[in-house]
């Protein structure tokens, strides 16, 4: 299992970004909604990106910028450091990426990936994908 991120934000907000949640989220999707097999090799790749993971631009990065190119990744559809082909950008793929979110968050009992830390010490929940 891999543990929670804990880091500070740009604003100097303490977060909490749930690794395990994202890293389920992204292997089911991979493999029950795009149907790809995802081989040992680039699974620990995967969990090793994820677990050296320590700061707010990491996590922005993983989450916002590059979720399709993770996709890719551990679905070893990369080549040169480029995707073979561009399924996940596709307008119907994204609204499966979306429905998918969706139900995984009601199944999880989840709101989000990430938990903002408030001053009174409860959360907030949000979700970046």
């Amino acid at each position: 299992m891999i543990e929670d991120l804990i880091y500070k934000e740009q604003d100097d907000v303490v977060c909490i970004f749930h690794r395990q949640l994202y890293y389920d989220f992204l292997y089911k999707y991979v493999t029950e909604v795009l149907k790809e097999k995802i081989d040992e090799e680039s699974n620990k790749h995967f969990l090793k990106v994820l677990s050296d993971m320590t700061t707010f631009e990491d996590v922005a990065l993983i989450t916002m910028e590059f979720s399709s190119f993770w996709m890719y990744m551990i679905m070893g559809k990369l080549k040169d450091g480029y995707a073979e082909y561009n399924i996940v950008n596709h307008p119907s793929m994204n609204e499966g990426i979306f429905q998918f979110k969706k139900r995984f968050f009601v199944e999880n009992n989840i709101e989000g990936f990430i938990e903002e830390v408030l001053p009174d010490g409860s959360f907030k929940k949000s979700c970046w994908l």
